[in-house]
């Protein structure tokens, strides 16, 4: 579902996923719902070099999902990745449940910094550091250098596995960790960070959110220091909005 890059190389996670073709075929399942996990087969780290020389490199872990990454980069010969593991596939079977309108329970992803050493073909290091987190992100600017804040969302909302209430921002360097609550009935959508252009500093810049208000059945834009993680603003849409998944940001409007 995703990759990661440093400045010389990708990294694939592949997961023990594969699609039931029969069912597939026959219309009895969606392509979601036809994807079964193999716990006896692991997670697949396959390394690509950015240039296209050599050849790829396959690191194993247990069997696990990673549908997000956040950052990697490289350092002493090692290349480290931000990832959210989960240890099954119930992320993707808690989707299919809430399509049918059944009811949602599914193990949290967990943030994770793996560190993986190419030479050896092995995971060298494996820290957990964000518990029920997900849909890292950060200052893309800066991507596949050792950056010093990673962004992520926190559940921390009971009988509801999908409403994000909590924006948690990781500071690596100083080992700290700040979040920012929303409200109460409000749950958060997927952040953007949209950087300062006057500053290459990483926490220069604002955290966009789509926030959806239960109590007012409408979703406003939720802007919100990078720094602080103080709200600064937020608009009112009048509606509301599903919170989707993914987003991103352009500094000026495009027509392709």
């Amino acid at each position: 579902h995703d990759m990661s890059r440093t400045k010389t190389h990708i990294v694939c996670a592949v997961p023990p996923l594969k699609f039931s073709l029969g069912d597939l075929l026959s219309g009895k399942a969606t392509p979601a719902m036809a994807l079964k996990f193999f716990e006896s087969e692991p997670l697949r780290f396959i390394i690509l070099k950015r240039d296209g020389t050599g050849s790829p490199v396959t690191i194993t872990q247990p069997a696990s999902t990673v549908y997000h990454n956040g950052n990697a980069f490289e350092k002493d010969g090692l290349i480290y990745v931000d990832c959210c593991l989960s240890p099954d596939n119930s992320v993707n079977e808690m989707l299919n449940n809430w399509s049918l309108d059944k009811a949602l329970d599914y193990i949290q992803t967990t943030a994770t910094r793996l560190a993986l050493d190419p030479a050896k073909g092995e995971v060298v290091s494996r820290s957990a550091y964000g518990e029920g987190q997900d849909f890292p992100r950060f200052d893309i600017r800066h991507y596949g250098t050792d950056i010093q804040y990673l962004y992520t969302m926190e559940n921390g909302v009971p009988n509801d596995p999908i409403a994000f209430d909590r924006i948690v921002r990781h500071d690596f360097r100083a080992g700290r960790v700040d979040s920012a609550k929303a409200e109460s009935g409000q749950a958060l959508g997927e952040t953007v960070f949209v950087p300062d252009r006057s500053s290459q500093a990483e926490n220069k810049g604002w955290l966009l959110s789509l926030v959806y208000d239960g109590g007012r059945n409408e979703t406003c834009l939720e802007i919100r220091d990078a720094g602080s993680l103080e709200r600064v603003a937020r608009a009112w849409t009048g509606t509301h909005l599903p919170l989707g998944f993914h987003g991103t940001f352009t500094p000026a409007w495009y027509v392709a």
